[in-house]
């Protein structure tokens, strides 16, 4: 089913969520208290903004987009070139939430080898595990609560090659 839902592509990227199966499955997920994180899609540079499409246009679902490491103090953070960016299409959704590191990620291969890996699939790891790190401090909280709480508190995302700010179409709430 996940393979399936990634290896669709212009097909389903404009089906409105709520008659995508996968975005009812993670929004009957969340509705459980599952907290469902996505990758955004790595389509920007061949579709641009509005490329974001299922699964990461599920609405109760928490997508990532990707960036650079940045953020060690010295270096700025910069939003990946390929990371898709929203509105989502059809159902026009603020996408993506949050972004996180996705760019030479360090990534297992198999059989017993590592290599440095880009995409949003690299990204959304982290923001799962700032979703562990939240929900063991606050245990009570909905997945709205950890939704917000990630967006709401995320760093500046800059422009490749530039300075200021990407929009939230780009970085969402920034950097967690």
């Amino acid at each position: 089913l996940w393979q399936y839902a990634f290896d669709q592509r212009a097909s389903d990227i404009h089906m409105e969520p709520r008659r995508d199966i996968v975005v009812q499955a993670l929004d009957n997920a969340a509705a459980a208290g599952v907290v469902p994180v996505v990758a955004a899609g790595n389509d920007f540079g061949t579709a641009g903004f509005g490329s974001v499409g299922s699964p990461a246009n599920t609405p109760a679902a928490i997508t990532a987009a990707a960036s650079t490491l940045g953020g060690d103090g010295t270096r700025p953070d910069v939003v990946a070139w390929f990371s898709s960016a929203g509105p989502t299409p059809v159902s026009l959704q603020l996408k993506p939430d949050v972004t996180a590191p996705g760019v030479n990620v360090l990534s297992s291969v198999p059989p017993d080898n590592f290599e440095d890996l880009d995409g949003t699939s690299m990204a959304a790891p982290h923001v799962s595990g700032g979703v562990a790190l939240l929900l063991q401090r606050h245990p009570t909280w909905t997945v709205q609560q950890v939704k917000s709480a990630l967006a709401s508190t995320g760093a500046v995302v800059h422009p490749n090659g530039g300075s200021g700010e990407v929009g939230p179409l780009r970085e969402g709430g920034g950097r967690i």
